[in-house]
């Protein structure tokens, strides 16, 4: 949601929450079919965002701020890591 109040006051606001329950990795040795131990493939995600800007002719000053946490399972180069609970933030003017 944004909006514009008196022409001088701008403000944002956004957020996003998901969450999923995704496969569970399989394994197969030989003939056996084992379950993964250990990995955790419920993904969790919820980040919010705002925003208050005021406008002063052609200059304008903005407060920004965020923030994330996140749980799942991730891809990198090498393999894939298990993430609980990874939060970032920011805040920015």
């Amino acid at each position: 949601h944004a909006g514009v109040y008196d022409g001088t006051l701008g403000y944002k606001i956004s957020g996003e929450r998901q969450w999923v329950q995704d496969f569970s990795n399989r394994l197969q040795y030989g003939t056996e079919e084992l379950d993964e131990i250990g990995a955790d493939f419920t993904t969790q995600v919820i980040r919010g965002e705002g925003a208050l800007t005021y406008y002063a002719g052609l200059n304008q000053i903005e407060l920004s701020a965020g923030y994330s946490q996140s749980d799942g399972v991730g891809q990198t180069n090498v393999g894939r890591n298990q993430f609980i609970d990874w939060v970032y933030n920011f805040v920015q003017l």
